[in-house]
């Protein structure tokens, strides 16, 4: 029995729902994404250059983020 079997196994004892292996590893997968996404968020160097705005966006910007 594989890792996702056991772990459906338990959650379908304990639970109204029944799951599938591939319902709790698309789960899992999504909340290590959301908690890596939360605890590293992209940083963004102040020489890089805005491509898709022009300089009225660039300012708008910038003027929002300190809000």
């Amino acid at each position: 029995m594989t890792t996702w079997q056991t772990i459906t196994e338990l959650y379908n004892r304990q639970s109204l729902s029944q799951l599938t292996p591939e319902n709790i590893e698309e789960w899992l997968s999504n909340c290590a994404q959301a908690v890596r996404v939360f605890l590293y968020p992209k940083s963004i160097s102040v020489d890089a250059p805005l491509l898709l705005m022009d300089k009225n966006q660039i300012i708008y910007w910038i003027s929002y983020q300190q809000i």
